[in-house]
């Protein structure tokens, strides 16, 4: 049984649109926010802010090294065609190119993805395509 205290909270919690609010704000104003970004600081820093604005004690940010990586332009070309898909380059991906067949997917199911590159959506589990041994992928 809950009290009246945290019945007062989790009220406010499901009634308030203030998450969802702080949510948009990290996506639109902020985007990828990898990790050691401008956008990544710029976020954490907003973040401190309603620490702050809540009244929590003593916010604040600690800086830690890690091992980074900076994300660039990358481009999916089709072989024979003209045109260039962007893509998105996730963190620790090393550069340079490969060649293999486009797969089309929708879900990972049994379809055989050795040294396929996949053409999917942004759903298809990262660490499945990885152990799947494929060359890359396209998610739209």
């Amino acid at each position: 049984m809950l009290d009246i205290t945290e019945r007062k909270v989790l009220r406010k919690a499901y009634s308030s649109t203030k998450a969802l609010d702080n949510l948009t704000t990290l996506c639109d104003t902020y985007g990828g926010r990898f990790a050691g970004s401008k956008e990544n600081r710029e976020s954490a820093e907003y973040i401190l802010g309603l620490y702050e604005e809540n009244g929590f004690n003593d916010p604040h940010l600690e800086s830690f090294r890690f091992m980074g990586c900076e994300v660039g332009e990358s481009s999916l070309k089709i072989k024979d065609h003209t045109t260039r898909l962007k893509t998105l380059t996730l963190p620790m991906t090393p550069s340079g190119s490969v060649e293999g067949e486009l797969v089309p997917v929708e879900n990972m199911g049994d379809v055989d993805l050795d040294g396929k590159i996949i053409l999917g959506s942004n759903r298809l589990p990262l660490r499945e395509c990885a152990r799947r041994q494929t060359r890359g992928m396209h998610c739209t």
